[in-house]
């Protein structure tokens, strides 16, 4: 198990500015791919859910791995990190540690068989809508981070840790909000990022 996104100071402006973008674009197409059969599988895992009130474990693992496959895309797009992410999603745990709750760590994104159908049919829908737009905003605000660290990586070949610290807290966001939104927990996500450190675990 290691941890994930720790800050790092310096940055390779040549990276940032040829090897990043060139990757960056072939990685979101890759993962876009994913995103459409991880796509299929949630609408599958949907009609399974309402006939039995169950989760597939193997359509929830296939689902976790897009999830999980998208936090590294974005942490490197978002030039949080200079660590390449591989062209093919690795299976892998999640755990996060919560720092506002006493550290305690526990593993993200378990298999949770039993679902409940009232909530998948109104109370998710609605509340994922709600998360969306709030995803939004932050995103806009992580977006308007990135140019600026973009500009003082050009500048001084060195992140600014609060712009990293802020960009980090909405990838980590997103990564709950979209655990929630393609069902894979039913644990509601807050209104906003929480102060977490995040380890993975490789499963391969």
């Amino acid at each position: 198990m290691e941890r994930y996104l720790e800050y790092e100071r310096e940055a390779d402006r040549l990276e940032l500015i040829i090897i990043r973008p060139i990757y960056s674009i072939v990685i979101s197409i890759v993962l876009a791919i994913y995103g459409c059969i991880a796509g299929i599988c949630q609408s599958i895992q949907w009609i399974i859910v309402m006939i039995t009130g169950e989760r597939n474990e193997g359509l929830n693992d296939y689902v976790r791995q897009y999830v999980s496959f998208s936090i590294q895309v974005v942490a490197y797009t978002y030039a949080l990190s200079d660590i390449h992410p591989e062209l093919t999603p690795k299976r892998m745990r999640v755990f996060f540690e919560e720092l506002e709750y006493g550290n305690h760590m526990e593993e993200y994104l378990m298999f949770e068989l039993e679902a409940s159908r009232l909530e998948f049919l109104i109370i998710r829908p609605i509340y994922s809508w709600i998360l969306t737009i709030v995803l939004m905003i932050y995103a806009c605000i992580a977006g308007i981070c990135q140019s600026i660290q973009w500009i003082i990586v050009l500048i001084t070949g060195e992140r600014n840790e609060g712009l990293n610290h802020y960009v980090r807290q909405y990838v980590v966001f997103s990564m709950q909000v979209a655990a929630y939104t393609n069902a894979l927990t039913d644990r509601h996500p807050d209104f906003g990022p929480r102060s977490v450190n995040v380890f993975l675990e490789r499963l391969e």
